[in-house]
């Protein structure tokens, strides 16, 4: 497996744990339709969360949150509609980012409602 992917299995996981720890259960991880994928479905408090990992070792290229692109967020609202589609979802949704820079001290945050989709 690449180094990118296993830092990015590494920074899911990372996630996964503090969205536990703070109330979150966990729905589905790396859940994936057709080519697109969904890193965490977390629900908490009656809001479903489609959450996007972003996991970097430095900022040699930028902050992490600068690779959570207008296409990826396209990619994430096709893939969180034919979700609450198929799953027929009747809860508040809600899409975060969390983004994680491992070199030392570890940066970590936590960001909420960050797409705003106007139809659903």
């Amino acid at each position: 497996m690449a180094k990118h992917n296993i830092l990015g299995q590494k920074g899911e996981e990372e996630a996964k744990l503090y969205l536990e720890a703070h109330g979150y259960k966990i729905i589905e991880l790396n859940w994936t339709y057709r080519h697109l994928e969904i890193d965490i479905i977390a629900l908490k408090s009656n809001t479903l969360s489609f959450i996007e990992v972003k996991t970097r070792e430095n900022k040699l290229y930028g902050e992490p949150y600068q690779a959570f692109t207008l296409k990826k967020q396209k990619n994430i609202l096709v893939a969180a509609s034919h979700y609450i589609k198929s799953h027929k979802i009747d809860f508040e949704i809600r899409f975060d980012l969390i983004t994680i820079i491992t070199s030392q001290p570890t940066e970590f945050i936590h960001y909420e409602d960050v797409i705003r989709p106007f139809i659903f």
